[in-house]
């Protein structure tokens, strides 16, 4: 990644995606990469999203990297972050971003698809592990614009659904899902996005990042 570009993913809002939780002396620790923006020690910042598609507001307390203590982290940049809040369910997939960035997660979500190897027909209910930047989950196909199956090399346009807890997903984001042999790459080109069951999810989080 060249400075410019990287300076370029600074000035966005955080979004930091976790590959890594730990628990170390009644602290949460999570692992992982930063991918856009700068976080700061002492920041609040939103994590989920949790099974009701809501996203619950933490503070940062310590900030390592390479397992030397620093306050600031920046796009591009692995870190180790302990993180404080209430009822915190953490697992790998989640985020942690910037309340301006006022994140929506989904369930369903769109994505211009090739398979690169099924022994028969990829048709509606198929299922295959999806993995899309850290999140990794089973998704299953609920429908197939334009045809009824894809086979080996067929290019599509499919809407999958994921199965357990809704994801953060972005439009453009590379995609690779399979199953046994079955494999297929692609790119998201539409986000379902869910409501929150709390619709006033950001009345008032401006005021804790400000």
């Amino acid at each position: 990644m060249s400075n410019k570009e990287r300076e370029k993913l600074e000035q966005e809002p955080a979004e930091f995606q976790i590959d890594e939780v730990f628990h170390v002396d009644h602290s949460v620790i999570v692992g992982g990469l930063l991918t856009k923006g700068v976080i700061m020690q002492g920041a609040t910042l939103l994590l989920g999203p949790m099974d009701n598609c809501t996203f619950v507001p933490v503070t940062v307390g310590s900030i390592h990297r390479n397992k030397v203590p620093c306050r600031v982290v920046c796009a591009g940049q692995s870190a180790s972050l302990s993180i404080k809040g209430q009822d915190l369910s953490l697992r790998k997939g989640m985020k942690l971003m910037s309340i301006e960035a006022r994140p929506r997660a989904c369930f369903y979500f769109q994505v211009r698809t090739q398979v690169l190897h099924h022994s028969t027909s990829i048709c509606r209910g198929f299922q295959a592990t999806v993995h899309i930047g850290n999140v990794q989950q089973t998704a299953v196909v609920e429908g197939i614009l334009g045809s009824r199956g894809l086979h080996t090399n067929d290019r599509g346009s499919v809407i999958f659904r994921f199965l357990r807890q809704p994801e953060v997903v972005q439009n453009g984001a590379r995609l690779l899902f399979r199953q046994g042999m079955t494999k297929g790459i692609g790119q998201v080109i539409q986000v379902f996005e869910e409501e929150p069951d709390n619709v006033n999810l950001y009345n008032g989080y401006e005021k804790l990042g400000s």
